[in-house]
């Protein structure tokens, strides 16, 4: 579809984006409240601000992909993210040739407490942000029977 037949009001986008971006200061908290309990201690909140800027452009490139009526866009862009991310999951909580008595060392368990933690935020944090992204969406088609 060219961009010129796009028929998006600026005002009612302006409205969602600030609907999706009130909502995703709460992502914060929440993530940390149900994340919280197996949360590694040596994890530093301060190395978690890159998340928080990419789960916002996320949020904001889903609700505009739903807006614009092409919401396959989601799911290609989680099978970007997952396939960027496996390598990663794989060298982080994989132990190299493990053997039986590795199981109860602590760098293993270690390992599998980051890593679940990890994957824990990544699942929760898609979901928050396509549910915030409908939401968007939602707002932006209430808005613009206003303009």
């Amino acid at each position: 579809m060219p961009i010129e037949n796009l028929d998006i009001k600026l005002l009612p986008l302006f409205g969602a984006v600030l609907v999706i971006t009130l909502l995703g200061l709460g992502v914060g908290p929440l993530m940390k409240w149900l994340t919280g309990s197996i949360k590694p201690p040596y994890v530093l909140d301060r190395f978690l601000a890159a998340g928080r800027a990419i789960g916002l452009l996320e949020t904001l490139l889903f609700t505009l992909s739903i807006i614009v009526g092409y919401p396959v866009f989601i799911g290609a862009w989680l099978a970007f993210k997952v396939a960027a991310k496996w390598e990663t999951w794989a060298h982080v909580v994989r132990l190299p040739d493990l053997q039986v008595q590795d199981l109860t060392s602590g760098e293993f368990d270690a390992r599998a407490r980051f890593g679940s933690w990890l994957h824990s935020r990544f699942i929760i944090g898609v979901l928050l942000n396509i549910l915030i992204s409908v939401i968007g969406a939602w707002c932006y088609l209430q808005f613009i029977k206003y303009v």
